[in-house]
């Protein structure tokens, strides 16, 4: 067995010694001092935790999330713009919406997104969702679709008093899931 005074802690990348003797009150102590190549390894290996924390709460929030395939890459940075005026003065708003997230959801402001089909709503609202989840910010991402099915859900699978009287209105008829028979 060896003698405790002699062992030396030896860091075997840069052979500085790591270990500190001391005497406190009369009682002798050993510390363990960590040199600089192991305080870097382990700052390293904090950041390396830290990072695959953030990755998971991001994925948590992204399943939380349900949007589709197709939107779960889309971003503000990868987005095309300057094709059309009104899609790009859209995307400035919505962008700014999300660099301002911090003030715009501490007051309560909220951002609606509207016009014709297929002009790029679902694809702000995505980049939206990215952006804000990318900073932790859980979000509920829907669509009058979605909605109206949760709506048509609480009447009577035997009713049609929905289809006839709102599914028209909402301008979601071909939408609405229809009865099985």
């Amino acid at each position: 067995m060896q003698d405790s005074k002699k062992v030396a802690d030896i860091c075997p990348t840069c052979g500085k010694n790591r270990r500190r003797d001391a005497v406190i009150c009369g009682v002798k102590y050993v510390f363990h001092v960590m040199c600089e190549c192991e305080a870097k390894k382990e700052e390293t290996e904090k950041k390396a935790r830290e990072s695959r924390d953030r990755m998971q709460k991001i994925e948590k929030l992204q399943s939380l999330l349900l949007l589709g395939e197709k939107y779960k890459a889309v971003t503000f940075e990868r987005t095309q713009t300057g094709i059309n005026p009104s899609f790009d003065a859209a995307f400035n708003r919505c962008e700014k919406y999300c660099e301002l997230y911090e003030k715009t959801v501490k007051n309560g402001y909220g951002i609606y997104i509207f016009g014709d089909k297929s002009i790029g709503k679902t694809h702000l609202t995505a980049c939206m969702a990215n952006f804000l989840i990318s900073k932790y910010v859980p979000v509920l991402f829907t669509n009058l679709f979605e909605i109206s099915k949760a709506v048509e859900s609480t009447f009577n699978r035997e009713s049609s008093i929905f289809r006839r009287n709102y599914s028209k209105q909402l301008g979601t008829k071909n939408y609405i899931a229809k009865k099985r028979q």
